[in-house]
């Protein structure tokens, strides 16, 4: 049932109006009010609360709401179909949440006069496609010792095992993948885990995105969009999110935890009739972000332990290369390398960004042709120089030559120069992102003092923290930069990290 079709065409309107015009609960938010909310606009997180507060009341006061429906609208219905309209409402409002939260593409480098400018995930997404990791090297024999080591380990031992498995996983960022460029649903057309594996800014998390936002629009526009796959009910899961909340719990015992603040008990019951349907899609994203080694691990066997009650569901897990050898599943899975973009891949994206982004700036009036040209020109700047080529290939690396073109910037034709305007592309939009009130006009970010403080944080951490820290140790060493490097008061430095 389409909450957007809730009119007195739909076999639901009329227990709907009962309940919204007749039944008052007190403690909740059902009324009169619910009642205009539901034909109202669902992207508002206001009226998304209130539909929440009405399930709620449907979901555990059925008999009273029957009753109330028979007495007062003469209404016989079984408590089994409240119940499953409430589900229906719960699994709509849900979907609709994920396809828009996933609308745009949230790369906050893309600027105009001083302010963001958020482009269309769909508009501008080039698919990926991926190839199978080689799991019989040297290396993967290698990391398997050293994680059973790891085990048994002292913490001085541990220290050390953890330090060599760092420099196996720069060895093994450049093990060669087997077989052919496969597309994505593809890998997800059989059920069961697979791991994708990819560099920074490779695209993982944005494909997580694409995946959740098109399951959300229906069968209809993933069948468009991923013929190979059939329709799967998505649940997106950061895995930091898991490792800083989970507080025992497990993995699974917390997606239904989520699923619950957002969509209550009817949520939950749709979510499990899916599961044990195996029509769900699990994305976990970013298994290597959980900065701390040993919450690292621990996370990792939370997701084994998660994948042996898999089912027939199907499961997808980031992360990049560099890290994933310290917590590599141990649960049999399909493991694949994300391929970096074909030159067809760069010239889809640069021309959709091209045509995205004038749209973007001035809508209606927008200069298609103008944007036509100035994709042309950007691919054929890409084609002649090498060194930007080869970095064009990684996406986010693309998204920012894009950037600096459209800053009127002639590209450098040494690699080194083009990663210093790209270094300071990336810092000016950082400074800007996250500035909360509007900067005077003129005044450009700080540059070069957020470089110089983080090229202290980048020499502390490969040299002393071993690339994972913690975010309070990150924030202590951040404080100590600024006061003892710059001369700053506690106060100025906690004000400015």
């Amino acid at each position: 049932m389409s909450l957007t079709n809730l009119g007195e065409h739909s076999r639901h309107w009329p227990w709907i109006k009962a309940i919204a015009n007749l039944l008052t609960i007190p403690g909740t938010k059902i009324g009169l009010e619910t009642l205009t909310t539901l034909q109202d606009d669902l992207t508002q997180d206001e009226f998304r609360e209130k539909v929440k507060a009405m399930l709620e009341v449907m979901y555990h006061r059925t008999a009273e709401i029957l009753q109330r429906l028979e007495k007062e609208e003469q209404l016989a219905l079984e408590a089994g179909v409240l119940l499953a309209a409430g589900e229906d409402l719960a699994e709509e409002l849900y979907l609709q949440h994920l396809a828009d939260k996933f609308f745009y593409a949230d790369f906050k480098g893309i600027e105009q006069q001083s302010r963001f400018v958020s482009l269309p995930l769909d508009d501008i997404f080039v698919d990926l496609k991926a190839t199978a990791e080689d799991p019989e090297t040297v290396v993967r024999e290698r990391e398997r010792e050293l994680r059973a080591q790891l085990q048994d380990a002292s913490d001085d031992q541990r220290a050390g095992l953890l330090h060599v498995l760092e420099e196996l996983d720069v060895m093994g960022g450049d093990t060669k993948s087997r077989g052919e460029r496969r597309p994505i649903d593809e890998l997800l057309k059989p059920r069961g885990p697979v791991v994708l594996l990819g560099g920074p800014g490779s695209g993982k998390t944005t494909l997580i995105k694409r995946l959740a936002r098109t399951c959300a629009l229906g069968p209809e526009v993933l069948g468009q969009r991923y013929p190979q796959m059939p329709w799967c009910f998505p649940v997106v899961l950061p895995i930091t999110q898991f490792a800083t909340e989970r507080a025992g719990r497990t993995l699974l015992d917390y997606v239904e935890i989520v699923l619950r603040e957002r969509g209550g008990d009817a949520l939950v019951t749709r979510y499990r009739q899916h599961w044990q349907a195996g029509r769900i899609l699990l994305l976990l994203d970013g298994l290597d972000e959980v900065a701390e080694a040993g919450q690292r691990i621990g996370s990792a066997r939370a997701v084994d332990e998660a994948l042996g009650g898999v089912g027939n569901n199907r499961v997808l897990i980031t992360s990049r290369r560099v890290g994933y050898a310290i917590c590599r599943l141990v649960t049999p899975a399909g493991h694949f390398l994300l391929a970096p973009f074909s030159p067809k891949d760069i010239t889809l994206f640069v021309t959709q960004w091209h045509m995205a982004y004038e749209k973007a700036i001035h809508g209606d009036k927008s200069d298609s042709v103008g944007a036509q040209k100035a994709a042309e020109a950007l691919n054929s700047e890409i084609q002649k120089n090498p060194s930007v080529a080869a970095l064009a290939t990684n996406p986010l690396m693309l998204t920012i030559i894009a950037l600096i073109k459209h800053q009127n910037v002639v590209l450098p034709h040494r690699r080194v120069e083009l990663y210093e305007v790209a270094l300071n592309t990336l810092l000016r939009s950082w400074n800007l992102a996250r500035s909360l009130v509007p900067r005077p006009a003129g005044e450009e970010p700080r540059i070069e003092q957020t470089r110089a403080v983080w090229s202290h944080i980048a020499f502390w951490m490969h040299a002393e923290a071993n690339r994972a820290v913690r975010r309070d140790k990150l924030h202590t060493k951040l404080v100590q930069v600024l006061t003892q490097e710059y001369e700053k008061s506690e106060y100025d430095a906690l004000c400015h990290r």
